[in-house]
């Protein structure tokens, strides 16, 4: 191994991540989930912003890149240099084993890292250069691969054995591998309930028009229009091979960027979050048709509930009175994120989270 200075120096320990509960990396993981939100419901409306995984991996950087709570340079300790807290291709912090021996390989890379300014300050430059500090949030991301890719990260993320790690996998390719890699989500969510994984799924059936969404703390992978697809019997993608995904995380809510549009008109849209809400609450588009069961929500700074089902058509919730209300109460902006909250089956919270921006 070699120093900055070109000379050979003896391998140097790692720094540590942050033990649980640290302040700084709370703030941090709200600030990545709300990006990994805006990125795949990016994704869903626009499956061709980006035509190649690294762009995926530039748009990402740019949206932490927004939030203040990851900005700046930091001292590298005592080396003179700074450096920022968002890396791309930072090193594994522990190398994986060869398939079938006990030997292990050269440390990979993880496609994104974040590190604290506590880290840094106690970092030396070899340590910096050579990738010894453990990273608490990792990031892999991937673009039109398939469930072995999928796979392939998912065991890296579990070698590290990172704090926070999450797995973003999009895709709008026609393949027979999509089912295998919908199914290898289903796995993993099982497989990584424990260990602090988080995954989110997009991918965009450009035959069929339709669209499957997984969001990091969706229960299933879900798809807007798939119940009454079934209904109509034309649910050829689904049929015979059900698209639930088993819960894997014990917080029950997802987060939802608002637009402005959504400002506008007073709504927030549960594309791609559907099956975060019981069946029986999703209505008929035209409330002449009927409603269906009702949702209570509680809006955090609004006196009383508020009962409303979910319009299909939107898809959002029917009654949007309360949403004028909560955007001024709280001086909601474009880009700014809410959180629902699950109380009961048909009782949620709804709450304003920090906003990725520097000034109003």
């Amino acid at each position: 191994m070699s120093s900055s200075s070109g000379q050979l120096s003896a391998p140097v320990d790692p720094i540590r991540s942050p033990a649980a509960g640290d302040g700084w990396v709370a703030e941090a993981v709200k600030a990545v989930e709300a990006s990994i939100t805006r990125l795949i419901d990016e994704f869903v409306d626009h499956p061709f912003i980006h035509r190649v995984e690294h762009s995926l991996h530039v748009r990402f950087a740019q949206l932490l890149g927004e939030w203040e709570h990851l900005r700046g340079l930091y001292p590298i300790g005592a080396s003179g240099f700074r450096t920022q807290l968002i890396h791309k291709e930072w090193p594994e912090a522990r190398p994986r084993r060869r398939e079938g021996t006990e030997e292990t390989r050269r440390r990979g890379n993880v496609d994104l890292a974040i590190l604290t300014p506590a880290q840094l300050a106690q970092a030396s430059l070899d340590q910096f250069t050579d990738g010894r500090i453990s990273a608490p949030i990792v990031v892999e991301l991937g673009l039109d691969y398939t469930d072995k890719h999928l796979t392939e990260d998912l065991d890296k993320l579990e070698n590290s054995q990172v704090s926070h790690a999450y797995l973003v996998h999009l895709s709008r390719v026609q393949s027979a591998r999509n089912h295998a890699a919908e199914a290898a989500i289903g796995h993993a969510v099982t497989r990584t309930r424990h260990t602090g994984i988080k995954l989110a799924y997009a991918r965009h059936d450009l035959v069929r028009g339709r669209v499957f969404v997984k969001h990091l703390n969706d229960a299933a992978i879900t798809s807007p229009g798939q119940a009454q697809a079934a209904m109509e019997g034309d649910d050829q993608e689904s049929s015979g091979q059900s698209l639930e995904v088993p819960a894997g995380n014990e917080r029950e809510r997802i987060l939802i960027s608002v637009t402005q549009g959504g400002l506008d008109n007073s709504y927030v849209s549960l594309a791609g979050n559907l099956g975060f809400f019981p069946q029986d609450s999703l209505g008929p588009s035209n409330l002449r048709d009927g409603e269906a069961t009702m949702l209570t929500l509680h809006f955090a700074g609004l006196d009383g509930t508020h009962q409303t089902d979910i319009a299909s058509n939107y898809p959002g919730f029917r009654r949007r009175g309360p949403w004028s209300r909560f955007f001024a109460h709280h001086q909601i902006a474009a880009g700014d994120v809410v959180a629902i909250e699950r109380l009961s089956r048909y009782e949620y919270q709804v709450l304003p989270l920090i906003q990725p921006r520097q000034q109003r």
